[in-house]
């Protein structure tokens, strides 16, 4: 969700995100449009009763670990081994980092799942084959070593409202930790 202006669509999304109910609540990391538009306080967030998760990790009822990472163009972003620096062993850790970027230097961490967006899986043609080549992971799933990646095409557009490469989808994951 680009969620680096107030208009009709964001009024509309924060509506609906709202009414998203869950066992353990509503997380989100914010992006680099909430970067460029200077919304890092994430109010879009806030609105939707979204909480963010900026370079922390929390305890989800004593069942896993849920951390999420500033986007990259947060100068005060910190490194995965920062934000795991405490001993998160005693369950499984899923983050939430916008950009699919640094795979193998978190798939050395104790980080089981990663979920990221950012990509668009190149929403315009020819843009998707660029895209394609600047991530390892642009869209879709990869396990890398112990850790499962996962990249979402998102809901939303960015830019013109076209889009002729890459879906808007939701991505739903059955996790289980054995």
């Amino acid at each position: 969700m680009e969620g680096d202006s107030e208009n009709e669509t964001s009024e509309a999304m924060e509506s609906i995100l709202k009414k998203v109910k869950t066992k353990y609540g509503t997380f989100g990391v914010i992006g680099n449009h909430e970067f460029y538009g200077g919304q890092e306080e994430g109010v879009f967030f806030r609105k939707a009763q979204i909480k963010l998760l900026n370079d922390t990790v929390i305890n989800i009822d004593n069942a896993f670990y849920l951390a999420g990472r500033y986007d990259q163009h947060f100068r005060n972003r910190k490194s995965i081994e920062e934000i795991l620096q405490n001993n998160y062993a005693d369950f499984p850790i899923i983050l939430m980092d916008h950009r699919p970027t640094q795979l193998q230097e978190v798939s050395q961490t104790a980080v089981n799942v990663q979920f990221s967006g950012h990509t668009h899986n190149g929403q315009l043609f020819p843009i998707n084959y660029i895209i394609h080549q600047m991530y390892e992971l642009s869209w879709g799933y990869k396990k890398i070593r112990n850790t499962h990646f996962f990249v979402s095409s998102g809901l939303r557009l960015w830019g013109p409202p076209v889009k002729t490469a890459g879906k808007s989808e939701i991505m739903l994951v059955d996790i289980n930790f054995e």
